[in-house]
């Protein structure tokens, strides 16, 4: 259906009368841009939310994660900026309490492959002073906590990631000194390396071969923010990503887990922003630091990213989360940026909730049904924290609010009109292309008199390489030809055809030879990757492809190519 015709259906829909009581949101205006070229706004919907009971304890600067599909928050600090030694869990419609050990304000709460929670430090006192050495694990078979040992450095607003079973990597402080330390997975921790900088609430992933990546554009104080971003390695040495230079970690709301960022084996999603504020998504695999490509710039205007990104890895789909902007305005939405990632460009929806005003704002936790949990939290003041509970229904589990269950008959006369509606326009379409293809003139072919300019093609070759390279535009499996002379500002004819010239080939062939290098260079800096995330990492849509171009351009099978590697 061409676009003349669907904004033909479109505006046919909207004369459409509706029931007086069937109320449509309205949507916020949100304006952006893209350098390149203008771009269209992106989709906005709006989110059903449904209020869960309150938690028995107001809390803020907790941990709300999913054991087990069982929402809990532990931790946090309560009214008077207290920290408070106790977590909830939900169930049955209400919230129960349970006695931790310590107080964990701040601290660190991470889920274990072994199903188990480990918990440790946190601010010393009350008023958020301070830091401390307490360590605990969470059993929720018995949903209970045992203290079992302490921190090698005492630590507040921190980081972790477990490489292997059991065993994790710690790094970050606040107000203190940072290192990197690692938990056994028994009861010991030891501090095992310096860092390059020191960091507060640092992005911490898992890597290949036993290895984590540790990164942060904060220093210990919070109020530093580094120019440049050095990345630290638990096993190798530290460097700093190219796309670190335009690009820096947005420093979010945490108190969250690496885990949740994570789509692929070693593969994560993280928030960064450029000078001006735009904030984008960053892939990152190893040491592979990337811009994902999305169909929309993020919107930004009247807007605040709050979250590190949230990814539904059964859906394929990743969330960030904010509010409306500035303190000088009444914060009354939420919004929820929805990442489809698995699209090429991800396809990027904006919903949006409304906020009451005795809700507050904390990391949401993806629940077993797809949908987003945010309880307790932070409003105005550290010392009065809220004790609502909010899921937004993001995983399309609860009806539509614009769809009356009273009126079915309504949306089946409209279903009825849409489909006679499409069924003529492509009646009409198909009578137009018959009716020219009898009346239009044929005429031969007459070829360009226009001279073969070899020295034009050289440089304009040397550009396409150059695009290519820098923006590792063949990491997009939907790479067209007009996506490349989009980006040179030429016309797609004469890309395809300098290729052609240039190097005897057709463009499809001339992407996959970068797609073949750069899977050959992830097989040999991560020897133990899997080799579906090589080819899915690589730029290529089918692992039977993957395989079929990689032996037909290297002369041999992955299998075959890997064996012949220098040991």
């Amino acid at each position: 259906m061409t676009k003349h015709a669907i904004t033909l259906l479109l505006a046919f829909l909207t004369s459409l009368p509706l029931r007086a009581d069937v109320v449509i949101p309205s949507a916020p205006a949100i304006v952006t841009t893209r350098p390149e070229k203008p771009a269209a706004a992106c989709p906005i919907k709006p989110v059903a939310v449904e209020r869960l009971a309150n938690l028995n304890v107001a809390r803020h600067n907790h941990f709300t994660l999913c054991v087990d599909g069982v929402p809990m928050v532990f931790g946090g600090h309560a009214n008077g900026f207290k920290p408070t030694a106790t977590a909830e869990y939900y169930s049955d419609g209400s919230w129960h309490l349970l006695d931790m050990v310590y107080t964990h304000d701040d601290g660190l709460v991470l889920p274990l492959s072994s199903g188990r929670v480990l918990l440790a430090g946190g601010h010393e006192k009350d008023l958020g002073i301070g830091q401390i050495y307490s360590v605990e694990m969470f059993d929720p078979a018995t949903r209970t906590f045992e203290g079992f040992g302490c921190l090698d450095t005492r630590r507040v607003i921190f980081g972790a990631v477990e490489v292997d079973s059991g065993r994790v990597v710690i790094s970050g402080n606040w107000y203190h000194d940072d290192g990197i330390e690692i938990y056994d997975g028994n009861a010991s921790f030891s501090r095992v390396k310096a860092v390059s900088q020191q960091r507060s609430q640092p992005f911490m992933f898992r890597s290949v071969n036993g290895d984590a990546l540790i990164f942060g554009s904060r220093g210990t104080h919070m109020d530093e923010y580094y120019d440049t971003i050095i990345v630290d390695r638990l096993l190798g040495e530290p460097f700093s990503p190219e796309l670190f230079r335009q690009w820096k970690p947005l420093s979010v709301h945490w108190n969250s887990c690496s885990e949740q960022s994570r789509i692929g084996d070693y593969t994560y999603l993280l928030p960064v922003a450029d000078s001006t504020g735009q904030v984008a998504i960053a892939k990152v695999l190893g040491e592979h630091f990337s811009l994902l490509r999305t169909d929309h710039p993020i919107p930004m205007a009247g807007l605040q990213w709050l979250s590190p990104v949230i990814a539904d890895r059964q859906a394929q789909r990743a969330y960030l989360v904010g509010t409306d902007k500035g303190d000088d305005i009444p914060q009354h939405r939420f919004y929820i940026l929805s990442i489809d990632y698995a699209t090429t460009p991800a396809r990027l929806t904006l919903l949006y909730a409304d906020r009451p005003s005795d809700v507050g704002f904390s990391t949401p936790v993806l629940t077993a049904d797809g949908d987003l949990l945010m309880a307790g939290g932070n409003n105005s003041t550290n010392f009065k924290p809220c004790s609502s509970a909010l899921l937004f229904r993001v995983g399309g589990n609860a009806k539509s609010a614009l769809m009356p269950a009273s009126f079915p008959w309504l949306w089946l006369v409209l279903g009825v009109l849409i489909a006679v509606f499409v069924i003529a326009i492509i009646v009409w379409q198909a009578w137009r292309r018959s009716h020219r293809s009898t009346t239009k003139t044929v005429s031969p072919h007459v070829p360009s008199l226009e001279p073969y300019n070899e020295e034009a093609d050289d440089v304009l070759m040397q550009r396409i390489c150059d695009v290519m390279k820098r923006e590792k535009l063949f990491l997009d499996s939907g790479l067209k030809v007009s996506d490349v002379a989009d980006r040179l500002g030429v016309r797609s004819r004469l890309v395809s055809d300098c290729i052609k010239q240039q190097r005897d080939c057709l463009f499809s062939q001339f992407v996959n030879t970068y797609r073949v290098e750069y899977a050959q260079q992830l097989i040999r800096n991560y020897p133990d990757i899997k080799m579906t995330a090589v080819w899915a990492e690589s730029g290529f849509s089918h692992e039977a492809t993957f395989f079929r171009i990689f032996k037909s351009i290297v002369g041999m099978t992955p299998k075959e190519w890997i064996a012949n590697l220098p040991r």
